[in-house]
């Protein structure tokens, strides 16, 4: 906004700052200003002190705190003979939206003369960036800048129904504004209107119906406290902003309103011949109460990282508008004057302080603050651990929406009692919530392989069904394709056991799948080549080839190998701490051992029993070879393993090795398993 050097001098006794000292000032202790003339500063007034800044008054009573100089106050008093009528008796006023309009007051004003104004008052509103029109207007303007209170002027004899109503605009309503554009109104516009119409967008803008012209002789004067969200909306549908809407959008002091009608009065009653009414119509149902506010001083050097002396911090409070109150030597109760909306806590209040005080006086500290490491994610922790172990191993993470379509949940056999419905589907394919992750993965692999063979994917993500009630888990899943699907399942067991084994999980193991009930998933696994993957009692998923009828589906003609485990159990039970074992100087004996074994029995069982009678000196045990056929009985099958023998602090002799071998075939041989060497 740009102010006028002599008009804001008119405030004060003492001579001011030259205007380039004032401008520094200015900046220095509140807004930055700029001298854009020899005698005009611009003052850049952020929205939070508009209400009060905006004007001459405003920016008055901080240059008087600044400069330590007490502005001079407004002459509000009449002096002169009033109006021999009242306001009411040629008025009444209605406020049908009191939520928009807290406060609405005007006043009759008679023998009104339309003419120029005095050249003082031309120049210090051209001063100011506003263009004089006629006495009554430029006054209304006048009073606007000096107290920061908006005015708007009716022609009285062109009211309708000796009515003023503050209502919400009808739909289908228009109205012509003074620079005779036409705005269509709804019911989200207030204005201000007669029994016929409207006749002004409350705080806005007035309408051409009731304007001021040569011929006008009595005046109603308008001086109100429009909500800021209402006249913002105005701004938003119309793209139109005015002097008055600029101040009503940032909030303004409901008591302004009286004080500018008392001051447009005083300078009628001493400018001109025209006679205002001594009475005000004034709608104010409710008045806000007094802000309190509780002030200590160590508070104040708290958060300024300076003692401040306290008669410096009632000085500056005072000079501000603020009283105080004292409680204690080192605490104040300070009521906070009705202009300052900014101002609602005790940090608002030393903010004030500090600006008077100087930035520039405070000396720059570094911040004493306990820093805290933030309490490690274990789930992301993990998940990092688990991307980096996957593609080692020349896997791709994938990325899948967690919808299901009602296609897809037919193509997977999902029951409808398992599944979360979405309530409002964007579209078709987004019907419901993901089961498992290995169905996306599956249609994954269905447009990937048109481009390539060999596909690994995994992906880490939240499943959603239903049991007794709304679950939602995150799981780990993988799907790779093979030429052959036993060769595939066996190097996926690898895999799964590798992760086990690189999560430092070390009792992991495989157990027979059992189909599941009619109410479960379950129908995506080959019923032959699946297994149960579990961590001591605990089952932590599944792991199997595809079935082949949901292969030939989707149109793909080799294996399918995948896994699901539950990550979150996978991350509970993950370790980081690793046991050093040094490695053996010593040689390693192999031993291959045939036993054969009914069918039912899995390879898994036979190391088992051959680790717990070996103990430490059974190093590893792998299988070589599973025959069924010629040479073994009906309904068993051979199954031939390589045992490395190994000490660590001495090469096994023949004689220990032997021993070791006979009491490794006595336990195999206690199972009623028929041994071959």
């Amino acid at each position: 906004m740009k102010f006028s050097y002599e008009w804001l001098q008119s405030f004060f006794e003492r001579k001011l700052p030259t205007p380039k000292e004032l401008a520094k000032l200015l900046t220095m202790r509140i807004f930055e200003t700029d001298v854009v003339s020899k005698n005009i500063l611009e003052a850049d007034i952020l929205p939070n002190r508009a209400g009060e800044c905006l004007s001459y008054q405003g920016l008055a009573r901080e240059i008087g705190a600044i400069l330590q100089q007490k502005p001079k106050e407004l002459p509000l008093t009449l002096t002169k003979r009033g109006a021999e009528q009242k306001t009411s008796d040629f008025l009444k006023v209605e406020v049908k939206a009191p939520e928009a309009c807290p406060r609405y007051t005007a006043r009759f004003i008679e023998d009104v003369k339309i003419q120029p104004s005095p050249r003082f008052i031309q120049k210090r509103l051209e001063e100011s960036g506003l263009r004089p029109i006629n006495n009554i207007v430029d006054l209304a303007n006048y009073v606007m800048l000096e107290t920061g209170q908006p005015l708007h002027v009716f022609d009285l004899e062109k009211l309708e129904g000796q009515k003023l109503i503050i209502r919400w605009a009808k739909s289908g309503e228009q109205i012509t504004t003074l620079d005779s554009k036409i705005y269509p109104l709804d019911k989200d516009i207030l204005v201000v209107a007669d029994t016929e119409g409207p006749l002004a967008i409350a705080g806005v803008k007035g309408g051409k119906r009731a304007e001021i012209n040569s011929s006008t002789k009595k005046i109603i004067v308008e001086a109100a406290n429009f909500s800021s969200p209402v006249v913002r909306n105005v701004w938003r549908k119309f793209n139109l902003r005015t002097d008055a809407s600029w101040r009503f959008e940032n909030g303004l002091d409901s008591n302004l309103a009286e004080v500018a009608q008392k001051r447009l009065a005083f300078l009628v009653d001493n400018l001109y011949e025209a006679r205002p009414a001594l009475d005000l119509i004034d709608f104010y149902p409710q008045k806000p109460k007094k802000k309190e506010i509780e002030l200590s001083l160590k508070k104040i050097e708290v958060l300024l990282g300076v003692r401040i002396k306290k008669n410096f911090v009632v000085s500056s409070l005072k000079r501000l508008g603020f009283q105080i109150l004292q409680k204690s030597s080192e605490t104040w109760k300070v009521i906070v004057p009705s202009w300052r909306l900014d101002v609602s806590q005790e940090e608002d209040l030393i903010e004030e302080i500090a600006r008077l005080y100087g930035y520039e006086n405070i000396p720059a500290k570094f911040s004493v603050v306990n820093l805290i490491p933030p309490q490690r994610n274990e789930s992301q922790f993990w998940g990092r651990e688990v991307r980096y172990i996957f593609t080692r191993l020349g896997f791709d993470e994938a990325y899948n929406y967690s919808f299901l379509s009602e296609d897809e949940r037919k193509s997977f056999h999902y029951p409808l009692s398992l599944l979360v419905k979405v309530a409002n589907p964007v579209s078709a394919r987004q019907q419901y919530l993901r089961p498992d992750l290995l169905s996306p993965l599956l249609l994954a692999v269905k447009e990937n392989i048109k481009h390539h063979q060999d596909i690994r994917l995994f992906e880490i993500g939240k499943i959603f069904f239903l049991r007794r009630s709304y679950i939602e888990q995150r799981n780990l899943a993988g799907l790779m394709t093979s030429r052959d699907g036993e060769e595939g399942f066996y190097r996926l067991k690898g895999i799964i056991e590798h992760l086990a084994a690189s999560l430092i999980i070390d009792d992991i193991w495989f157990d027979s799948y059992q189909k599941p009930s009619e109410n479960s998933f379950g129908e995506i696994w080959h019923p032959g080549r699946t297994a149960l993957v579990k961590v001591g009692e605990k089952t932590l998923g599944w792991l199997g080839e595809v079935h082949p009828k949901i292969e030939e589906n989707l149109g793909i003609n080799q294996a399918l190998l995948g896994f699901e485990i539950n990550f979150q159990l996978l991350a509970s039970l993950a370790s980081e701490n690793q046991e050093y074992s040094p490695i053996s100087s010593y040689p390693a004996a192999k031993r291959d051992l045939s036993v054969i074994v009914p069918l039912n029995v899995k390879v898994g069982e036979i190391i088992a029993i051959i680790n717990e009678a070996g103990g430490l000196f059974v190093r590893d045990v792998d299988l070589a070879e599973e025959y069924q056929g010629h040479s073994v009985p009906e309904g068993r099958k051979s199954v031939t393993l390589r045992l490395y023998l190994q000490a660590t602090d001495h090469s096994l002799t023949n004689k220990e090795i032997n021993h070791l071998q006979e009491k490794i075939i006595a336990r195999l041989k206690n199972q009623h398993w028929l041994v071959r060497i």
